[in-house]
């Protein structure tokens, strides 16, 4: 044949070019290739493409931390260790905080504990008054339990808050907004509960000297 080459091999003939020879494929393509088949004949394939992946478990404690570090607010560092250990346990864990045993119902409301800051206040104004004889054993007594749980309080009431804001349906936004106002500190709080306390106890004081006053005149004879 013209422009070609004959290649003649043994009596002759000419030698024949072996085919190339085509690989099997591997037994785990072949699965793979049956269940993907299998899988688009289903409809596994559109379904799974609108699923959306698990969060890690990072971010999620991140969000967390994120949401007490709003609750918090001011001295953040001072509360993470506390925070680390109560989160997963609903008892007060001890901790240290001298401007909770120094000032108990003002640094109660300076975070914004209004309740527990007006109730510890008047009852330190009612043993006071009342019951001088126990009343420095009260203050000593409110002191070493706010100085020692007053932190684990506030961490407590700010995982219960965290809880109920989220479980409110809303935007994200709008939610962290909330977190921030249910907790932080106020300094407008301890201000008024301390003008409160002074006109107490200058309105007791008076009345008391009023009182003693109204004694002596009776045993002196005088009119007042």
């Amino acid at each position: 044949m013209s422009g070609q080459e004959v290649v003649f091999g043994k009596r002759g003939a000419p030698a024949q070019r072996a085919a190339p020879r085509r690989e099997k494929p591997s037994p785990a393509f072949l699965a793979a290739s049956e269940a993907a088949r299998a899988a688009f004949l289903r409809g596994d394939l559109d379904s799974a493409a609108d699923v959306e992946p698990a969060p890690a478990a990072g971010p999620a404690r991140f969000d967390e931390e994120a949401d007490m570090r709003r609750f918090i607010g001011a001295n953040w560092t001072g509360y993470r260790e506390l925070w680390r250990k109560m989160k997963d346990a609903p008892d007060l864990a001890p901790s240290r905080s001298y401007g909770a045993a120094a000032f108990t119902g003002l640094w109660l409301l300076y975070r914004k504990r209004y309740a527990l800051g007006f109730l510890t206040m008047a009852l330190q104004f009612g043993a006071t008054f009342n019951a001088p004889e126990i009343g420095a054993l009260v203050d000593l007594a409110l002191a070493f339990f706010f100085g020692r749980y007053g932190k684990a309080i506030v961490v407590r009431d700010g995982l219960a808050a965290i809880a109920k804001l989220k479980g409110e349906c809303g935007a994200a936004d709008d939610i962290d907004v909330r977190i921030v106002r249910a907790g932080g500190t106020t300094l407008v709080a301890p201000i008024a509960g301390a003008l409160l306390a002074s006109w107490l106890l200058i309105a007791a004081s008076g009345e008391a000297a009023g009182e003693g006053g109204a004694i002596l005149a009776a045993l002196l004879g005088v009119k007042i």
